[in-house]
């Protein structure tokens, strides 16, 4: 296959983009308040504003990630929990509105009132969520766990990258044929290596196979990963 055929076939797969900007765009002015689109506009803001708040509460929540992953660590069973769901009831203190004043839960609008919510907040272990990691990290996973837990839990997967850029024009459809001899034919690196070992599927159970103490110092290589449940 010649380099223009695997660059016609690569662009085929890429899928197509909306543009933002062009002659089929319509600005629409939201005139004042009395406009019947006002308040949904407001409210698109609002949601905006809300959503960077919310996200920095949500960063103070991922706290739980580390106390989780102290106490995997001091698990040694090899079914451990994947998934963990706090049951909690959640104190707000509002001002009162109308409504509330109506309905008998405050004397007047402005008081304090509190509202208690159920709320169950959901942290998965994500036992496929390892990243992948260098050879340097191997070593020390290596020394760590051992040769044998290494070639069983753990694959090592390699990718050749090339850079045509280095290549002269002449020479192109001749390194798409000869990708397996590309550095020697054009006399320069242009293959770049890149080397990733992924744990596979039966890595995080196989952990618990381990001592407290290898955990622990895996862990500061390979950590855990959790994530919030929807």
């Amino acid at each position: 296959m010649s380099l223009a055929n695997i660059r016609q076939k690569a662009k085929s797969a890429q899928p197509k983009t909306e543009t933002s900007s062009g002659s089929r765009i319509q600005m629409v002015a939201v005139e004042g308040e009395e406009d019947e689109n006002y308040d949904l506009v407001e409210s698109h803001f609002f949601g905006k504003q809300l959503k960077k708040e919310g996200e920095g509460l949500l960063g103070r929540a991922r706290r739980l990630y580390a106390n989780l992953t102290r106490q995997l660590l001091k698990d040694r069973t090899p079914n451990r929990p994947k998934q963990f769901k706090f049951s909690a009831k959640i104190r707000e203190e509002r001002n009162a509105t109308q409504d509330d004043v109506e309905l008998g839960r405050a004397a007047k609008i402005g008081d304090i009132i509190v509202d208690i919510h159920d709320h169950t907040t959901t942290v998965n272990v994500r036992e496929n969520g390892y990243r992948a990691f260098d050879d340097n990290v191997l070593e020390q996973v290596t020394a760590i766990v051992g040769q044998q837990f290494v070639d069983s839990y753990i694959t090592t997967h390699i990718e050749g990258k090339v850079d045509f850029s280095l290549v002269s024009q002449d020479k192109h459809d001749d390194v798409a044929a000869l990708l397996g001899n590309i550095n020697e034919f054009c006399g320069a690196d242009v293959i770049e290596w890149e080397i990733t070992n992924k744990p596979n599927s039966s890595f995080h159970v196989a952990r618990a196979s381990l001592t407290t103490e290898q955990d622990a110092k895996l862990n500061d290589v390979v950590p855990m990963t959790l994530a919030f449940g929807r």
